[in-house]
């Protein structure tokens, strides 16, 4: 099992949000795949966090955390020369062969998968995929939206219309799909949002993978806790732990059914 200590090199302050840079040597992790860290002091009682891979090179990797209870408040204090006990990489990523013109969907925390995502991207098709990142408010994440659209190719969708356009990410979305051609989507964020993809990828006949945000207990397979309902079959589920978190679309059952009534 992939378990170990990372050093603490660097924590960036981004409004609710942190981005840590977890020293982890010669690990190798994909776009989509997790790392299921321990938050708190080390307990029996406790149960570990999934964090998406934000990036991973020269023997680090990024995680994104926002502030949501006590496990990530007890992580967004760890500073710089801590260590964290984690396992990584686990679970099924991204397949980034299936489509030439794809569209990067992402929701919240749901970036962090994509931004690895675009730049794993970037560096194989030598160009950037387009990213759009739905936030309730500008503030949210503070300066980071600026940075990254130094970095990648950006559009933003904030509720309050506070920064990019006045909308949901779905809106968002939807005016891109009646822009421009794409060949498939990938998407990351709240249930809720990946629900509301469904009527747009099916009108425009685009296939998608998603990364589905699920609480882990044991993250490899054992406990089914994170289990999602498939689609088509009563009573049948996949483990987000380890069949996902990147599911294709259609196999998951949306709307009322789930995936996360499991």
């Amino acid at each position: 099992m992939p378990r170990f200590e990372g050093e603490v090199l660097e924590v960036r302050e981004y409004g609710q949000g942190r981005l840590f840079r977890v020293a982890v040597d010669s690990l190798a992790a994909q776009p989509g795949q997790f790392a299921h860290l321990l938050c708190g002091e080390d307990s029996p009682r406790t149960l570990r966090r999934p964090f998406s891979i934000m990036d991973c090179s020269d023997g680090s990797l990024g995680l994104l955390v926002k502030v949501v209870g006590e496990g990530t408040a007890w992580l967004a204090g760890r500073r710089v020369g801590d260590r964290l006990d984690m396992l990584a990489p686990l679970g099924r990523g991204f397949n980034l062969e299936l489509y030439e013109r794809p569209l990067l969907v992402a929701g919240g925390t749901g970036l962090a998968p994509l931004h690895f995502l675009a730049k794993r991207l970037e560096a194989a098709k030598g160009h950037s995929p387009r990213l759009l990142w739905g936030l309730s408010c500008g503030e949210d994440f503070g300066a980071m939206p600026a940075w990254l659209e130094r970095d990648i190719d950006l559009s933003i969708a904030t509720c309050d219309g506070s920064a990019g356009m006045e909308g949901t990410v779905i809106d968002l979305l939807g005016s891109e799909l009646a822009r421009a051609d794409y060949d498939g989507v990938f998407a990351c964020g709240p249930e809720a949002m990946l629900d509301a993809l469904g009527p747009l990828i099916r009108k425009h006949a685009l296939p998608c993978q998603v990364s589905v945000e699920q609480r882990m207990a044991c993250g490899i397979g054992v406990c089914f806790g994170c289990a999602v309902k498939k689609s088509g079959e009563e009573q049948s589920y996949l483990r987000v732990c380890l069949e996902g978190p990147v599911f294709d679309y259609s196999d998951l059952a949306w709307g009322g059914d789930g995936p996360g009534g499991a």
